[in-house]
Formats: structure tokens, C-alpha cells, sequence
């Protein structure tokens, strides 16, 4: 729960008071969320006060209140998983055409993949995109000859 807090205090990642707003009214009835103020019109006075109360206004707010949620549990995710974290810092890379450094992480990825002790459909999947991206990139020298042009 703190890191969420931290997450949606953050204006990077979130810029409507609202949404924390509404945060800091539900968390109070964390873990178990029941309760008789937990009711649209009464979260809606907390969050809103003096306005009366707007249910398209609310539903939006619960939306967007929900997709920093999940933009949260993705940010938990990737910080979790370093390779997912490497392989997404690749490919930005590799849309902002920074080949030499698309080039060096590709490749580090591709290392990583091969020593790994074991072999499973995931490490022969990952394998052929890391070696599909490489080749596709627009400034990969594909006239190279032999398992050069791979390398």
C-alpha cells in the first residue's frame, strides 16, 4: 500500500488530486473495503466536497482511479523482472534509433539466453525475436556474409 501511495503522489505518473484523493478515503477501510461510507454518494462528498453528486463524474474518476492501478502493478512487474526490464529498454532503443546501444543490448540479451543452463520453449522463443529484431532493424548490415551478419 505505500508504494501505491507513492505511485499515485508522483506527478509523473499521476496528475489528478482526485485519484490520490481518493486513495487516502480507501485505504482507510484497507483490507477488508465494506462499510456503509464506502457508498458512491458518500466517497463522492469526501473526494467532491460542497458538490453534488455526479455519477458519469464518479464512474470516470473510479476508471481512471483503476488504470493507475494497473499501470502500478505493470511498474511492480518490470522492476521484478530484469529481463523483461533490459529487453523493454532494448526495444525503446531501438525505436528511438539508437543502434549501437539496441546493438549491445540485443546482443547481452542473446548471451544471457544461451548460458542459461537449461533450454524451454521460452529461451528458443525469446532467442528467435531477440535475432528477428536485430536482423529487421533498419541499420543492421544485412549483406554481411555467414554468422557474422547474426553476431
Amino acid at each position: 500500500m505505500r508504494l501505491l501511495h507513492k505511485y499515485l503522489r508522483s506527478p509523473f505518473f499521476n496528475y489528478s488530486t482526485a485519484v490520490l484523493s481518493l486513495y487516502e478515503y480507501l485505504r482507510k477501510f484497507h483490507p477488508s473495503f465494506s462499510g456503509p461510507d464506502l457508498e458512491r454518494k458518500q466517497v463522492y462528498s469526501k473526494i467532491f466536497p460542497g458538490k453534488s453528486y455526479r455519477d458519469k463524474t464518479f464512474r470516470n474518476l473510479l476508471h481512471e482511479f483503476l488504470g493507475h492501478i494497473e499501470h502500478f502493478m505493470i511498474q511492480l512487474q518490470v522492476r521484478n523482472d530484469e529481463y523483461v526490464s533490459k529487453k523493454l529498454l532494448m526495444e525503446a532503443q531501438a525505436r528511438r534509433d539508437l543502434f549501437p546501444f539496441f546493438v549491445q543490448r540485443n546482443q547481452e540479451l542473446i548471451r544471457e539466453l544461451e548460458e542459461r543452463p537449461y533450454r524451454d520453449i521460452f529461451i528458443y522463443r525469446e532467442l528467435t525475436d531477440l535475432y528477428e529484431q536485430f536482423y529487421f532493424h533498419p541499420s543492421t548490415d544485412k549483406l554481411e556474409e555467414g554468422e557474422k551478419a547474426l553476431r
